[in-house]
């Protein structure tokens, strides 16, 4: 599917992805909650097409049909709404993220990861930004963000212990990388995935390929060394010429 094809997911149906994959309910929605959730389409199609400094109210409350005295029945004000949407959607990506099938083999298992991180992301389009706003405007946001970025730390920081037992002794340093890792990949998929003018869409014409880049970066600065090659893999094969001459490049963990 096509950055184009992702962007409009997002933006036509957020509850068809949320409920995917077993998170949906498993009772009837009342009426209630669908106009609940009509609330929450429409604030993420707004902030997603103005941003969420720009968005108002009226904005939402029109893009979903629904009277202003019916919007404040459910929330209180734009605050609240983009609260309870971003709650959703860290929620989701939390379970979706920590819920990757773990993998023998190393690079095998950052890659996917990064694969379901980069869903997000991908389906996001521009409101990966407004989403930045929100964090940056509402300190609830920000304290669910850290609460994510932890639970993410937590996992990378036990697998490298798994996987290098000598770090056991080194908890901080373990988790300042695994932090360090985390911002890198936000970094690189915000440039890409929301920057439609980005130089990284040039570099890599393909959401595949930047994905496996930032994988083949993040193996590397956990490990050291360069993942063993496979089959196919077209930004592996080049990245791994990137060593010094002379130099162990490449190992498995």
């Amino acid at each position: 599917m096509g950055l184009k094809q992702n962007k409009k997911l997002i933006a036509g149906g957020i509850f068809r992805y949320v409920d995917a994959e077993g998170f949906a309910p498993t009772e009837p929605l009342t009426k209630g909650e669908r106009t609940n959730r009509r609330l929450l389409q429409a604030a993420l199609d707004s902030f997603h097409k103005n941003g969420y400094h720009a968005s108002r109210v009226s904005d939402i409350t029109e893009r979903a049909s629904i009277s202003a005295g019916a919007f404040y029945l459910y929330f209180k004000d734009k605050e609240a709404i983009a609260l309870e949407l971003m709650k959703l959607l860290l929620d989701r990506l939390t379970r979706y993220v920590l819920d990757t099938p773990r993998a023998e083999d190393a690079f095998e298992a950052i890659l996917e990861a990064n694969k379901r991180y980069a869903d997000f992301y991908r389906q996001g389009g521009e409101f990966n930004r407004a989403a930045l706003q929100i964090r940056d405007a509402l300190p609830e946001v920000k304290a669910m963000v850290d609460a994510v970025n932890a639970a993410v730390s937590r996992r990378v920081a036990e697998a490298l212990k798994r996987r290098i037992p000598d770090t056991a002794d080194y908890e901080n340093e373990r988790h300042a990388l695994a932090y360090a890792m985390i911002g890198m990949i936000d970094s690189i998929y915000i440039e890409y995935f929301s920057n439609e003018k980005s130089p990284m869409r040039a570099f890599f014409s393909a959401p595949e390929d930047v994905i496996e880049f930032a994988s083949v970066l993040w193996y590397r600065a956990l490990f050291g060394v360069n993942p063993e090659s496979h089959d196919g893999s077209r930004i592996l094969s080049i990245m791994t010429r990137f060593v010094l001459p002379g130099s162990n490049s490449s190992r498995q963990p």
